[in-house]
């Protein structure tokens, strides 16, 4: 039996996991989380990651040399905006109940 083998283009995933689409969907989730929140809560939107450290084996070679090392990727949060939702959330864990909300 043949053995298949499969090799990842951690490139590709890296610019699928940054690409506008996939930010829109994540800003589209925490937008309907912080409204359900109520007053105190917001989206924290579109906040890009950033690159590592290049490579910790001065032998691996990567095929764009310029986003060595960690890859960035697009992501979305809801958070308190002031020490009475802290405090709200704290008490009432707010975002863990309209957590279903995002999915």
């Amino acid at each position: 039996m043949a053995r298949n083998r499969i090799t990842f283009n951690s490139y590709g995933f890296a610019r699928l996991r940054d690409s506008a689409p996939i930010r829109a969907e994540l800003n589209k989730h925490a937008s309907r989380m912080a409204d359900a929140a109520g007053e105190g809560f917001e989206a924290r939107l579109d906040q890009r990651g950033k690159r590592g450290v290049v490579s910790k084996r001065p032998d691996k070679v990567y095929r764009n040399p310029e986003r060595a090392g960690r890859m960035p990727r697009a992501r979305a949060s809801v958070g308190t905006t002031d020490p009475r939702s802290m405090v709200m959330q704290s008490k009432y864990r707010i975002l863990e109940r309209v957590l279903d909300l995002a999915r």
